[in-house]
């Protein structure tokens, strides 16, 4: 077998992804099968070397027993990961699930700055204390709505009331967080923390002092919104660039861009070795300290499995140069894949991993196919197919990454960006020459003397960040840019895929082709006609934000009823864009204050609004332009086909009926609480986005249950389902 680390990259990776999925206990078992299959593996391998070396009893060439120490290999490797896996979770996450849903006065090491997401502080503390007892330290996810004050590496005594992260799914939020080094999360519980000052200055301090450095260098040449893209496409933090920005980014399909990964680390390497080509070094000394910068620019990064799977990946690339061999891409995609997964066995749940490793796997396997199809017309005409040359590699690529991580978008996040395509078609090339300006400013600000030279790269920066916000804006404000997929929706989609997958083949017969062909075009058309049956008049409960401040609304055949726009001016329009609205039928706001009166007005200048409704009394304010329709309380109003709204005396109550099924909002200091009354079908989809569960897109039905069935949204931006609310 040619590609050893391919098989055992993905044999380790496909392990811990299933022990994320089951648990521990699915752990466990598996454990003891790959090492029962590793032993088999093993003793064929042996058996057959045996036979090999008997002169009168050759094994015959391409025999099973010639890989099999390949696969007794990749079955030890996985158990390896799985008993890593275990270890970690006995020693690290399990004794600090104890003080779930507890609350505490703790001392704790302060590991980072803080980042800010949705108006709210999360700091990365390692518990060294709690109510003054020692305690295995644990890294604790806490959540505060204003900062603490301290810097990185000092120790501050706080109250917290902690809690589970949610758990269910691969890609839950449990799995991601444990894949970021997080055992548990928690929310500060009143009061304030005390600052204990760090002595001395460590290596992690001076790592992040000198990356808060640089992001604030970047503040000081630029302005707030150029300088927030530079740091996420640079740094990789995204906590200052404002939340419209990176909704477009996110809607036209080009998140991807500000995260670090093979893109930017291409950048990095290709600049240092431009200035190294100006050298005299031969080609070994050249790739070293290429490979110790990139080294470098990981530990600043603060070491992201995306951009560790392009720093594995180059590196074998520049090895491979240095011994005169070319350097496969499925076997340093493996290798990549085996040290990350050894070195935190949790990555298996993490899905941005998981989108990075698909994504490469595409480009490696069906780009230069993609390529060379797109390229096929221009055949007979060279001047053209030169010109053309350019953008069919940038849509071979972006193709192929598509191909690689679509059905884990549609799995996981229930949706597909429709103009990706197009929008990394344009934003391909601002953003590597953005790129490249960044790194030229970072440059010239590090070196002494040279400052003033980085002010032209600045310059051309907050131009490059313009047209590409500009461009991503456009695409993004698209209605139906972005698809969200309901459960036969999604089925559908996979059988389209696996449909195209299948008709690729070539060698299969024209008879099983056609086949195969119409059993999976029936399969197709069923799901997608039963979708289109079950869901006349099913409306959809979509929520965004947190506690008093999350914006609602039901959406119904790309009409929406808005029950409440709280949150920041631009929450309630992304969550509409999102899920494909057009019109909004109505607006309700409960509370009527100033922060419901903007996001209303930016609803306004977005949508075509039927009726705005404020409850009786109530002061339209200048925010609100004409007709405001007065809600008495306790009144009713049609939001919806079948979908009626009641309006409670103090605000805070929500009652609605969707297909004579009966539900109660609460807009309480805890969250929003959407309960199911007794004795009556509950039916209908929530959606849920934003800091509810980090950014990650869920989709929850609600069965029904005669004891009924609440859903809280926590301050700290948690999901809790309880039974007989």
């Amino acid at each position: 077998m040619g590609r050893p680390f391919a098989l055992w990259g993905f044999s380790v990776y496909g392990a811990l992804a299933l022990a994320a999925l089951g648990g521990p206990k699915a752990a466990g078992a598996l454990l003891w099968i790959c090492l029962g299959l590793g032993l088999c593996a093993g003793l064929l391998g042996f058996w057959a070397a045996k036979r090999q070396a008997a002169p009168r009893l050759p094994l015959p060439a391409g025999a099973p027993g010639e890989r099999a120490p390949l696969f007794a290999c990749a079955f030890l490797l996985a158990a390896l990961g799985l008993s890593l896996f275990l270890s970690r979770y006995e020693s690290q996450t399990l004794p600090s699930k104890q003080w779930a849903e507890k609350k505490a006065d703790i001392q704790a090491l302060v590991l980072d700055y803080p980042e800010k997401r949705y108006s709210r502080y999360y700091y990365r503390l390692r518990v060294e204390q709690i109510d003054k007892m020692p305690v295995k330290p644990f890294i604790l996810r806490l959540s505060a709505a204003s900062p603490l004050y301290c810097s990185p590496y000092d120790r501050v005594e706080c109250p917290v009331s902690f809690s589970a992260f949610t758990e269910g799914g691969l890609y839950s939020q449990q799995n991601s967080l444990l894949a970021d080094g997080y055992q548990l999360g928690g929310y500060l519980a009143g009061g304030g923390a005390r600052r204990i000052p760090c002595e001395g200055n460590p290596p992690g301090k001076a790592l992040a002092v000198f990356r808060r450095g640089l992001s604030r260098e970047f503040a000081r040449l630029l302005p707030q919104e150029d300088a927030a893209l530079l740091q996420a496409m640079l740094l990789g933090r995204r906590d200052g660039l404002p939340e419209d920005a990176n909704e477009s980014f996110r809607l036209a399909g080009c998140s991807h861009l500000m995260v670090v990964s093979g893109l930017h680390m291409a950048a990095v390497a290709g600049l240092i070795q431009a200035v190294l080509r100006k050298t005299r070094l031969k080609r070994l000394p050249q790739s070293l300290l290429t490979a110790g910068v990139l080294l470098l620019y990981l530990c600043l990064i603060g070491f992201p499995p995306s951009a560790v799977r392009a720093y594995v990946m180059y590196a074998a690339y520049l090895l491979g140069g240095c011994l005169g061999r070319r350097a496969d891409g499925l076997n340093s995609l493996g290798l990549a894949l085996v040290l990350i997964c050894l070195q935190n066995p949790f990555s298996g749940g993490d899905v941005s991993l998981a989108l990075s490793v698909f994504a490469t796997l595409g480009i490696l396997v069906l780009a230069p196919g993609i390529t060379k199809a797109l390229l096929r017309p221009f055949g007979k005409r060279p001047r053209l197919k030169a010109v053309f040359t350019p953008a069919a590699g940038v849509l071979g690529v972006t193709f192929a990454a598509l191909a690689g991580t679509a059905p884990w978008q549609i799995c996981v996040f229930r949706g597909l960006a429709l103009l990706s395509p197009l929008a990394n078609l344009l934003l391909s090339l601002p953003c590597a020459l953005l790129l490249y300006c960044a790194l030229f400013v970072l440059l010239f600000s590090l070196l002494p003397g040279l400052g003033p030279l980085a002010q032209p790269f600045a310059l051309w920066a907050g131009w490059l960040s313009r047209l590409a916000r500009g461009i991503a804006k456009a695409l993004g404000s698209q209605p139906g840019v972005y698809i969200h997929l309901g459960q036969a929706e999604m089925l559908a989609l996979l059988g389209v895929l696996c449909l195209l997958a299948f008709l690729s083949f070539p060698k299969l017969t024209p008879l099983r082709r056609r086949a195969g062909a119409g059993i999976l075009l029936a399969f197709i058309l069923g799901t997608y006609g039963f979708s289109l049956y079950s869901g006349q008049g099913f409306a959809v409960l979509a929520v965004q934000g947190e506690g008093e401040n999350a914006c609602a609304a039901f959406i119904q055949d790309g009409k929406a009823a808005v029950l409440c726009p709280g949150g920041r001016a631009g929450d309630c329009v992304s969550l509409l864009r999102r899920n494909n609205v057009r019109e909004v039928s109505s607006l309700f706001l409960p509370k009527g204050d100033s922060l419901e009166k903007r996001s209303a007005r930016k609803i306004l200048e977005s949508f075509p609004v039927g009726e705005t409704l404020l409850p009786e009394g109530a002061y339209a304010g200048r925010e609100l332009s004409g007709t405001v329709t007065p809600l008495p309380s306790g009144s009713a109003y049609q939001a919806l086909p079948g979908t009626e709204i009641r309006y409670s005396p103090l605000g805070t109550y929500l009652g609605f009926t969707v297909n004579g099924a009966a539900f109660q909002a609460e807009f309480q200091t805890d969250g929003l609480r959407i309960h199911c009354l007794p004795r009556e079908n509950s039916g209908f989809t929530v959606v849920l986005s934003g800091d509810i569960i980090d950014e990650t897109p869920g989709t929850y039905l609600l069965p029904r249950r005669e004891d009924g069935l609440g859903l809280a949204v926590s301050p700290q931006g948690e999901v809790t389902v309880r039974e007989g609310s």
